[in-house]
């Protein structure tokens, strides 16, 4: 039965909105609020499979003054396959169709609903990135949804449940003596992200012929004291996931969601942050045990995220084509100050924006870039060879499946964002160690789909190798007593890892390998660390 209230307008909207929407919006009254509930997903035709991104949005009218005086407000519950920018955009727009028709009088939430369902349309690609593999999703592959609104490369989640069908498999051929009349057991295949059961529909997609990629740092072997600290963090989480479990602080189903929400942007903010602190006060009544246990969590801060860059200067980097070099961007950090790190993140940034990375339009090889990134600080003495080697997401994930696929077919030259002839001798370097080998002729084999290997390169390798033993001695004599700032920071993010109790051993980048320390730079190594033991770990580690 259809809801009544003493305000005409309103029975009218919600009318038109059940004859047009059915039983996919929730009305209902609460005190002197009319509420209206939807999940918004994209218009594919009832394609469900092809719907990447929704939000679950609530509109609150009161019958008091609503439209005329007092406009509607809306939150954006929970949503998927979106990331916080485009959430702040979307708030922005609805905001403003509330703000448009309250200044007219006009009844409004049919109109932000449409709103909705034409933005959720427009940004229908996940703009996160793969939790596997961590390349973004909208580099071109293809992608696979879940049930539980979780996204992935097709290959990278194939390469996931090929694993859990091995070690299945594997247990089965442990278990010697299996009881005849137990049920038969079935492949624990589960989300990777929130490791939910994943049905048959998404198995089907999944290409299980393939043969999975193995991660460098699948063949890594720990030590004992790893595993031991790998394990208490394990336990650790366990704990604090049981707690969360029994507090309610889970999302499992519509009815119980934890989110960020938005009601309103601008206008009546007061309003809006005593609505925004009850909804958070009724989230949860942790007890102290509990927010103790929450607040430890957080506090573990990564250590190697302390070089980025603000927002504003990230925003700066990714259009300085915009900038001129008489009127030069102001950054909020001191380009003076920035360290090593924060120079290489910089220009990632400025050569993967959109107007740089397909260099086929813009015509600037790897120098003319690096001419016009360091014309912008002058004052600043940079290194190129800080700077990375940089390929546009699509070119790179192309190589990449032409080097698992060799032999195969030729490669599309024409299809690269970075022209073949103006590929620079690092950036050949690095494909041709992602090719996995430095002699590679890279035309040849991109033109003829197999591995060729430059004969010129072997000769000069074998005649170098002689001359490089005659300099083993100079180039030993000009290693300093003291680390490079870099593996100093290294040294540091570790000894802050180990007093957090949360080591991330691959995040350790050395520009000297601590296997070629000298006994001086042994003792400054733990100076620094100041544990005897932790610095026979960090050795342990790297095979020393």
């Amino acid at each position: 039965m259809s809801i009544e209230t003493e305000n005409d307008e309103i029975d009218i909207e919600i009318q038109t909105l059940e004859a047009i929407y059915e039983d996919k919006i929730t009305i209902e009254l609460e005190n002197e609020f009319v509420n209206y509930k939807m999940t918004v997903n994209p218009m594919t035709a009832g394609d469900e499979s092809s719907q990447y991104s929704c939000f679950d949005i609530l509109i609150k009218t009161q019958i008091s003054g609503y439209p005329e005086t007092v406009p509607a407000k809306f939150e954006i519950l929970k949503s998927a396959g979106l990331t916080d920018s485009t959430r702040v955009s979307l708030c922005q727009e609805l905001h403003e169709i509330i703000k448009e028709r309250n200044s007219e009088g006009e009844i409004c939430v049919y109109d932000v609903l449409n709103a909705g369902f034409e933005w959720i349309t427009e940004h229908n690609l996940p703009e996160t990135e793969c939790s596997i593999c961590l390349d973004m999703l909208n580099d071109g592959g293809k992608i696979v949804r879940t049930d539980c609104y979780h996204f992935f490369h097709v290959e990278c989640l194939s390469d996931h449940v090929i694993q859990c069908m091995e070690a299945f498999e594997k247990k089965l051929a442990e278990d010697d003596n299996p009881c005849p009349d137990a049920k038969p057991m079935k492949a624990d295949i589960f989300c990777p992200e929130c490791r939910e059961d994943l049905p048959q529909k998404i198995v089907g997609q999944l290409d299980l012929n393939r043969v999975p990629q193995v991660n460098d740092a699948q063949l890594l072997t720990l030590d004992s004291e790893t595993k031991a600290i790998m394990e208490a963090q394990r336990k650790k989480m366990e704990k604090i996931f049981e707690l969360q479990r029994a507090k309610g602080g889970l999302i499992v189903d519509t009815e119980q969601v934890m989110s960020i929400s938005t009601l309103g942007i601008g206008e009546n903010s007061s309003s809006t942050n005593n609505q925004v602190g009850d909804s958070v006060n009724d989230i949860g009544n942790y007890d102290l045990e509990t927010v103790e246990a929450v607040e430890t969590v957080e506090k573990v801060v990564d250590p190697l995220a302390l070089d980025k860059l603000t927002d504003n200067d990230v925003s700066i980097l990714k259009n300085l084509h915009n900038f001129q070099i008489h009127n030069p961007p102001q950054f909020e950090t001191d380009p003076k100050k920035w360290t090593r790190q924060s120079w290489k993140f910089a220009y990632t940034q400025y050569a993967s924006s959109p107007n740089h990375r397909n260099q086929r339009k813009s015509k600037m090889d790897e120098n003319d870039m690096h001419e016009f990134f360091t014309s912008f600080f002058q004052e600043v003495n940079v290194d190129r060879k800080l700077f990375p080697v940089t390929f546009a997401h699509f070119d790179w994930r192309g190589l990449t499946r032409f080097q698992r696929k060799m032999p195969t077919k030729p490669y599309t030259m024409s299809n690269l964002d970075k022209p073949f002839e103006m590929w620079s001798d690092r950036e050949k370097a690095a494909v041709c160690k992602l090719f996995r080998n430095p002699n590679c002729d890279l035309k040849a084999t991109l033109t003829s789909g197999k591995m060729v290997i430059d004969e010129t390169k072997q000769t000069n390798k074998n005649t170098t190798s002689t001359s490089k033993s005659g300099n083993n001695a100079t180039t030993t004599a000009t290693v300093t007593k003291h680390l490079y700032e870099n593996d100093v920071r290294a040294l540091k993010s570790l000894k802050f890892m180990f007093e957090s109790n949360d080591i991330h051993w691959s995040k350790l980048r050395f520009k000297v390998q601590p296997s070629e320390w000298s006994t001086e730079h042994m003792k400054h190594a733990e100076s620094i660390l100041q544990s005897a033991e932790l610095l026979k770990s960090l050795m342990k580690y790297f095979d020393m």
